[in-house]
C-alpha cells in the first residue's frame, strides 16, 4: 500500500463541496446514518464515488452444507465442552 489517507466523514457530507466533487447521490447516505459514519465496503459491490481499499478484505467464501439445526447442535456441543474442561455450571432460562 503506497498511501493510507484518514478521511473524516463529516467533511466528505459538507454541503460546500458537494457540488464540486460529484457527490450529490451519495449524500443520502449521511442523511441516513449521520455525518461521523462512512461506508466501507469489504465486498466491493457497492459503487461510490470515493475510492476505499479494506484493511481487511473479505476472505474467499467456502463450500457450506450445515443446516441451522446442525449449527446450533454443533455450538451447543462447543459451549458444553469447554464448560466442562473449565468446570463451569451452565444455566439455561427460558423466556416466556
Amino acid at each position: 500500500m503506497s498511501g493510507l489517507v484518514y478521511a473524516l466523514p463529516g467533511a466528505i457530507a459538507s454541503s460546500k463541496i458537494l457540488p464540486d466533487a460529484g457527490l450529490e447521490n451519495f449524500v443520502s447516505f449521511f442523511d441516513l446514518y449521520g455525518s461521523w459514519v462512512l461506508p466501507v465496503d469489504r465486498t466491493a459491490t457497492m459503487v461510490t464515488p470515493l475510492k476505499m481499499q479494506p484493511l481487511f478484505p473479505m476472505p474467499a467464501f467456502r463450500p457450506f452444507t450445515k443446516t441451522y439445526e446442525e449449527i446450533c447442535n454443533d455450538r451447543a456441543v462447543e459451549v458444553l465442552n469447554n464448560a466442562e474442561k473449565l468446570g463451569i455450571t451452565i444455566n439455561v432460562m427460558y423466556s416466556g
